[in-house]
């Protein structure tokens, strides 16, 4: 999510002018949805992605 995140706020920087990293988290959370992603369990996206590699 990093560099969704990192991108978003580029974006909203130069939308907005160079604001200060407060006046863009206020900007973030007000666009932000709550509550759209749901059921997901606990450290999730700390595991690695897949255990052996894939083949065909």
């Amino acid at each position: 999510a990093t560099p969704h995140v990192a991108g978003l706020i580029a974006y909203l920087i130069g939308k907005n002018g160079n604001s200060s990293p407060a006046a863009i988290t206020v900007l973030l959370k007000a666009l932000s949805v709550k509550g759209v992603i749901s059921g997901i369990r606990a450290y999730l996206f700390l595991r690695s992605a897949a255990r052996r590699p894939l083949t065909a």
